[in-house]
């Protein structure tokens, strides 16, 4: 626990400094695992109770094996995202366009 709330802490004054801080992942890379992760939040937003936290563990799991990531890259990355309210815009508006370009295949098909 102690180790969580220091790294946490650290993450939190690097980030306080003017140069952007390099991320574990790579800003294009969260964009692609945020869209999956906002899809399928949208996916099991009806579930409810125990079904809906396993649905969520499963599908964040499953989402991390697709992208080769583990889930405390994708969580300290998302962390020093939010600190920076630039780099998060950024990366949410890829994301957007990301979950664009896959409805428009969708339309396609």
């Amino acid at each position: 626990m102690r180790i969580g709330i220091f790294s946490v802490l650290f993450l939190f004054f690097i980030a306080c400094g003017k140069e952007e801080v390099a991320l574990p992942l790579s800003e294009e890379k969260m964009a692609h695992i945020l869209a999956d992760v906002h899809t399928a939040e949208a996916a099991i937003r009806n579930a409810t109770g125990t079904d809906k936290d396993s649905l969520e563990q499963l599908y964040y799991k499953r989402i991390m094996q697709i992208h080769g990531v583990d889930r405390a890259e994708y969580d300290s990355t998302l962390a020093l995202i939010q600190m920076d309210p630039d780099r998060l815009v950024r990366v949410y508006q890829r994301a957007g366009m990301v979950l664009d370009s896959l409805g428009k295949k969708l339309d396609e098909d």
